[in-house]
């Protein structure tokens, strides 16, 4: 019992919704990585461990796909109280996001594109053509087998809901022979801050003369930091600052203001 004692309580697991209420209604829609790793042993073997939460969801949801939905099962779950840092939507539909969200951290702006345009729905006819520009940056490690949510993302892309579409396949680079890294340096291997040269001038245009909200959820430990490293580079650049402290201080107002906000975990 001592060591029970001892032991740290399992830590709640929080998941943003890849659905709208208005869009989904009487449905939620989660999206997790099942984690999955092998540990080395005192025999020298090794050994899988599993996420606890993760593979417990993983192993509902099959034998609910099994039984052809005849399975009844439950998970428990709770609404986590508002803290004020969510990723929130702005008041109007017609103010710019712009939105990197790799992997499951696509999740939440899956939500908001859904969101946006039942909203734009409710408003009447012409409310979509005032949506305004919605800028997705997403990226995996492979577009077959990993690219989350692509079917939907089309569609949304198609019906004006989402502007436009930004990936990056960091494994499916055009010579793999070549990829990876010299000296600290990244080659050929493309992740999704890499994609905002291409887009430098429209990012800029819409966070310093637009107004818009700029989002980023997913890894804390590398991407978000990129990200924010790009992003401070994009805006020197586009805009003339001096320094990159120039920039970064912008970046500091709009959080201040509610228009950088984001969703990370480590």
């Amino acid at each position: 019992m001592r060591l029970l004692d001892a032991l740290p309580p399992l830590a709640e697991r929080y998941y943003s919704l890849a659905s709208s209420a208005k869009e989904h209604p009487g449905r939620m829609r989660i999206c997790f990585s099942v984690v999955s790793y092998r540990t080395k042993t005192a025999d020298g073997g090794s050994r899988v461990r599993k996420g606890l939460c993760s593979s417990m969801l993983a192993d509902k949801g099959e034998e609910l796909v099994a039984s052809g939905g005849w399975v009844k099962t439950t998970v428990r779950i709770y609404r986590r109280r508002p803290t004020g840092n969510e990723l929130r939507l702005p008041k109007s539909l017609a103010t710019p996001i712009i939105m990197v969200g790799p992997g499951t951290g696509v999740a939440p702006f899956i939500s908001f594109l859904y969101e946006r345009r039942a909203a734009a729905k409710a408003q009447g006819a012409g409310a979509a053509a005032r949506l305004g520009p919605a800028h997705l940056f997403f990226g995996c490690q492979h577009r077959v087998g990993d690219f989350l949510f692509d079917k939907e993302l089309v569609r949304l892309q198609e019906d004006g809901s989402l502007t436009q579409l930004h990936t990056a396949f960091s494994r499916d680079a055009m010579d793999t022979a070549a990829s990876g890294e010299w000296r600290n340096v990244r080659l050929n291997v493309n992740y999704v801050q890499d994609l905002f040269y291409m887009s430098a001038p429209e990012i800029a245009r819409l966070i310093t003369k637009e107004g818009a909200h700029l989002y980023i959820c997913g890894d804390g430990r590398a991407m978000a930091a990129d990200v924010h490293r790009e992003l401070v580079a994009t805006l020197q650049n586009e805009c003339g600052f001096a320094s990159a402290v120039e920039a970064d201080t912008l970046l500091s107002g709009l959080a201040t203001e509610g228009r950088y906000t984001r969703e990370i975990w480590y």
